[in-house]
């Protein structure tokens, strides 16, 4: 997670104490291990044991049981809201958003395909199947939104306004290959109401990942913490950055209008190649997000670790 403070790191705990609670320095943390420190998850003794270990009974990194005990208020550790329409909303928004993706990679590449592929466009039942996962993609989005309490106001906002940007994304793409359907490159130069749109696409698309990304992060660090005891810096601009590319071949298309001859041809082809190249980007993305979350939802439904349960373990022993 990206706003994790540099002390929280410099201790080797991937967490640190908000708001007045009393915070843990190294040598603190040393002889709480080398006492009884319960494992927050089956309550096996980790005195002894370095942080950088996990529990030999459960697997569970000691540094997630550390954090329950230096900052049981963690974002990390919040309980989830119905974690199962969570983990349910989570599959939606990148299955969606994987099949839409696929589906606008048919449109796009079936007038270089041959006629069978273009009658298939021709039905029309393919660009609403793509609406329809856009769809889905956008109501899977709602989970994002404020999946569970102690969430700043200002993410909260801006994952709202992510998912209707996710509807707005779907209502452009219809109307993009409804009315302007993708044409081989030797035929003719796009028009330029075609490019803008694409571009407008584009926009709202880097938009919408640049909004839904910080609470998606926040959940990714949390698997990361409870599986590997460490939040990692991984980002999903990389993504957006994938867009623009798509955004920059469009705009070699839009100044192609103003061409004519072999420099024609060669900056159709050149935004073709930068569309086809952006958008295999995003596609890779958009299945990295799908691996991920599938990797997520076991923790996801998991309970949350507390400082309780903690205490509850040391009970039992």
């Amino acid at each position: 997670m990206s706003g994790d403070e540099p002390d929280r790191e410099a201790a080797g705990v991937p967490g640190a104490a908000r708001g007045g609670e009393a915070r843990a320095s190294g040598p603190e943390i040393a002889l709480q291990l080398k006492g009884r420190l319960p494992c927050f998850r089956c309550g096996y003794d980790l005195g002894g044991l370095s942080i950088r270990e996990v529990c030999p009974e459960c697997g569970t990194p000691i540094r997630a049981t550390l954090l329950v005990v230096v900052d049981p208020h963690a974002r990390e550790l919040q309980p989830l809201r119905r974690a199962w329409l969570v983990v349910a909303g989570l599959l939606a928004w990148s299955i969606g958003g994987l099949a839409a993706a696929i589906v606008g990679w048919w449109v796009w590449a079936a007038p270089f395909v041959g006629e069978v592929a273009e009658r298939t466009l021709s039905a029309g039942w393919v660009k609403v199947a793509g609406a329809g996962c856009s769809v889905v993609c956008g109501v899977g989005a709602i989970a994002l939104v404020r999946p569970h309490a102690r969430i700043p106001r200002a993410q909260v906002v801006g994952a709202a306004a992510g998912v209707v940007g996710t509807f707005v994304l779907a209502a452009v793409s219809y109307w993009i290959w409804t009315r302007y359907p993708v044409r081989v490159v030797a035929d003719i130069a796009p028009e330029a109401e075609s490019s803008l749109l694409r571009l407008a696409e584009c926009g709202v698309l880097a938009l919408v990942i640049v909004l839904l990304r910080p609470n998606a992060r926040m959940l990714e660090a949390r698997s990361l913490l409870l599986r590997s005891g460490r939040v990692d810096r991984q980002t999903m601009y990389a993504m957006a950055a994938a867009v623009g590319v798509v955004a920059a071949g469009h705009v070699v298309n839009l100044a192609a209008l103003w061409l004519s001859g072999k420099v024609l041809d060669s900056a159709l082809i050149a935004g073709t190649v930068l569309v086809a190249v952006g958008w295999m980007l995003v596609t890779i993305g958009l299945v990295g997000v799908l691996l991920d979350i599938v990797r997520l939802c076991p923790v996801l439904l998991e309970p949350s670790p507390t400082l309780g349960s903690l205490l509850a373990g040391e009970r039992r022993r």
